[in-house]
């Protein structure tokens, strides 16, 4: 089965929610503001759900895109879990092929 959502979709929406605004989550992921318009509307249309409601400069997570966040923080969290063990597994075959060679 395919997956019709990516983290890096999620991973916007939830610097939306920490950040506030639309504004702000773009300066912490290093990306334009509309970048991050295109891909929240595109989570949207993929998903069928509004997940953020624009007040003014501020960005307010719906009911279905607070529900969806708790459940795809976990999912976050564990994505960064793996890149982490992966540099630990990147660092010990490191440290054992040089110790081989010596």
């Amino acid at each position: 089965m395919r997956l019709k959502t990516t983290l890096d979709q999620w991973q916007t929406l939830y610097e939306i929610d920490r950040a506030g605004s639309i504004q702000a989550a773009a300066l912490q992921l290093n990306k334009s503001h509309t970048t991050l318009i295109y891909a929240l509307r595109k989570l949207e249309d993929q998903l069928g759900v509004t997940l953020v409601q624009v007040e003014g400069r501020r960005a307010v997570l719906s009911e279905d895109g607070k529900s969806l966040l708790r459940r795809a923080s976990s999912m976050l969290e564990q994505a960064r879990e793996l890149e982490l063990i992966s540099e630990e597994y990147k660092t010990n075959k490191s440290y054992f092929s040089r110790k081989q060679r010596l």
